[in-house]
Order: C-alpha cells, then structure tokens, then sequence
C-alpha cells in the first residue's frame, strides 16, 4: 500500500478519503439544496502550514503564497485536488493553537500508478510553500 512506502514529512499526514464537489442550490421554497456530485476516493495529504496569523502575515501576503503553490501542484499533478484552510489544523496536544493546512487528494483512478512519485514532488512543493511563507513573514526558521 502506497500509505505504507510513503514517509510523510513532517507535520503531514496521509489518509484514504472520498473527496466530492459540493453543489449548492436552491429549491421552490427558496431554501439551500446540498448534492454531493463526482464523488473521488484517494490518498489525501494533508499538510500544516505556519499560523499566518501568528506570522502576522496579512490574507494578501498568505494567499498570494499559497496560491502559486495551487499552481505547482496542478502542473506537477493537474487532476489533484487542492485545498487550503486558514487555521483549520489543531494540535492534540494544545487546541487552542490552530494552524493553517494545505490538503491534497490524489485520486485513485488517476494516480495509481504513479502515487508515490506524485507524492514526492507535492511534498516537495509544500515544504518550498513553507519556506516561502516564513521568508515572507521575515523568520528564518519553522518551528516544527
């Protein structure tokens, strides 16, 4: 199994997820219908970024950051799917610090013949993502 080659670098983690689109609309009586279309299941990596806001690091600066990373990513795998979330990660040992996480899910059927390759180069590309978000924010080192 790929989970099991796989040596996540550190403060990420490695899961088997069904990721799907979720479509909103609306229904006769004006309420929010949900519909869970193109449902994938894959490998998700979901990775920690530095606390943006612990970084004192604006919205602007974080997202100008993270969304050329969005771009490395769907060139290096362009059927991943990518999220970001802005402290959405809490640590077990202390939850009232969370962080920001970057996730990625590879699908099966895409990846599976490549899954490891493909997670080297994104690991790659978000540990160059944290570098950069720490540069930004004028700190030399992640605390880790």
């Amino acid at each position: 199994m790929t989970c099991e080659r796989h040596s996540c670098v550190p403060r990420s983690a490695l899961y088997l997820a069904d990721g799907y689109n979720l479509v909103r609309s609306y229904t006769e009586g004006l309420a929010i219908a949900e519909r869970k279309e193109e449902r994938q299941r894959g490998i998700l990596v979901l990775y920690a970024l530095p606390d943006t806001c612990r970084l004192n690091l604006t919205e602007a600066q974080a997202y100008a950051v993270v969304w050329n990373t969005f771009q490395e990513i769907q060139q290096a795998a362009p059927t991943a799917i990518v999220f970001y979330g802005q402290e959405t990660g809490v640590k077990k040992a202390d939850p009232s610090k969370p962080f920001d996480e970057l996730g990625v899910l590879l699908p099966i059927h895409a990846f599976e013949k490549k899954m490891l390759q493909h997670l080297e180069k994104i690991d790659g590309i978000v540990l160059a993502c944290r570098e950069r978000m720490m540069e930004q924010a004028g700190n030399d080192s992640l605390k880790l």
